[in-house]
């Protein structure tokens, strides 16, 4: 979703509140980021806490897969 050339645009924001991604969230059990700056990761936190989500941030691929994998 965040990359070094991502902005958070309206069009990013209304992505999220849409009907389909309603329909989705209920087969979500774990999301997870990788390589976010640190205003990034303040800006997933609030998003977390707005929307209750737990999308996970962290520094490597491979933390990120071990978490995704973890039971």
């Amino acid at each position: 979703i965040f990359n070094n050339k991502s902005f958070l645009t309206p069009g990013f924001m209304k992505a999220f509140k849409s009907e389909k991604r309603d329909e989705v969230v209920p087969f979500i059990s774990k999301q997870a980021v990788v390589g976010l700056s640190e205003t990034k990761k303040m800006i997933l936190k609030g998003y977390n806490f707005i929307f209750n989500r737990e999308i996970k941030a962290f520094a490597s691929k491979e933390a990120a897969i071990i978490f995704l994998i973890s039971e």
